[in-house]
């Protein structure tokens, strides 16, 4: 129902998509909290100081510390390495079709 009003709004396109993205990372939120024991914590929009960015998920727990970004991509997760003989490797990641190396090199960041 919500994807139908959110159609028929004169909002514009991005405030449509943080609508979407929103949904989405509480949808997720309330998955991660399934995870939640006395020694797992899950925190939720926390801000990186000294920038604008934010972290969707954080879940830590006794193997480490995750970074959980939302997003509404569909396809299967795969790597395809785009090197040549001479070139070395260059890894790429994808969702479906769609190049999402710079979500996971941002994460470097």
């Amino acid at each position: 129902m919500a994807g139908l009003v959110l159609a028929l709004s004169d909002d514009p396109q991005s405030t449509r998509a943080w609508q979407r993205g929103s949904t989405g990372e509480n949808r997720l939120a309330q998955s991660l909290a399934k995870l939640e024991r006395d020694d797992v914590v899950v925190l939720h929009d926390r801000r990186v100081p000294g920038s604008r960015a934010n972290i969707d998920h954080l879940v830590v727990c006794p193997s480490g510390v995750f970074v959980v970004d939302a997003k509404l991509y569909t396809g299967e997760v795969h790597v395809k390495d785009f090197g040549g003989l001479f070139s070395g490797r260059d890894l790429r990641l994808f969702v479906g079709h769609r190049d999402c190396t710079g979500l996971a090199t941002a994460m470097a960041w």
